[in-house]
């Protein structure tokens, strides 16, 4: 078999190098959730052991142990899953939004067009309306002829960014207003309520509860997102050739 040509070796490798940075990411998320995860109740027993082994050590009584174990275990029920699961989506949605970002970065650079300007043009021009992920998909629509809201699993997108925006902005405290607290409500129905609100729903001060599921669905549903959207980028020959340097 003849050997393929310079050129078409390096838009292979380039192709293969664009589908690592804009797919794999969210397998290598995968495993660091789950690794992570995973050795919190190694982390807790030697938390235990160690405690244990300070009280001895210092003579203390029962008592002062339990009241110290009490809070070791509320540390590791509570708080570092809420720590873990909230900066995890967080990650995740940064994520999400620079692979539709690399992906407008290089139409634009091949259509001539500065993304920036686009989103930010000079005074009077209007700015593009709606958040960033629905710039992104108005920007490939324009330049590549796909509307990527077609494709399966686009609405979670909005779902996550509507979850990351109540950690952030709120602390995980409902929206007061109905509708936007219906919005998440809505959201927890369609992900199998792995995601609830603590006490409840109609609470005016209800917390936003992560769970682990929700997580791992989370991850699962970008990494089909921008499989699929991968595949239909490069089934149209819309990915031109791509230099890597254009991704970062």
């Amino acid at each position: 078999m003849a050997p393929i040509s310079r050129d078409d070796f390096i838009k292979r490798i380039q192709t293969v190098a664009f589908k690592s940075f804009i797919v794999n990411e969210f397998i290598d998320a995968a495993h660091f959730f789950q690794e992570i995860h995973t050795s919190m109740p190694l982390l807790q027993e030697r938390g235990i052991k160690e405690l244990a082994r300070a009280f001895s050590d210092e003579g203390r009584s029962v008592e002062e142990y339990w009241e110290a174990r009490q809070g070791l275990d509320g540390r590791f029920q509570y708080s570092m899953p809420r720590v873990l699961y909230w900066s995890y989506l967080i990650f995740l949605c940064g994520l999400m939004e620079t692979k539709l970002r690399a992906i407008a970065s290089i139409l634009a650079s091949h259509k001539g067009i500065s993304l920036e300007e686009w989103l930010d043009p000079p005074k009077p021009a209007k700015k593009p309306d709606g958040s960033y992920i629905e710039k992104y998909r108005y920007f490939i629509a324009k330049n590549s002829n796909l509307d990527i809201s077609l494709i399966a699993e686009w609405s979670f997108l909005g779902d996550l960014a509507c979850i990351r925006n109540c950690l952030v902005h709120r602390g995980g405290q409902l929206p007061a207003k109905i509708e936007r607290r219906q919005q998440i409500r809505n959201i927890s129905g369609r992900s199998a309520d792995s995601i609830r609100a603590e006490p409840d729903w109609d609470h005016p001060r209800a917390k936003l509860i992560i769970t682990e599921y929700f997580c791992q669905q989370a991850t699962v549903k970008l990494h089909e997102f921008f499989d699929n959207l991968y595949s239909k980028l490069a089934d149209g020959s819309i990915i031109p050739v791509l230099v890597y340097q254009h991704i970062y």
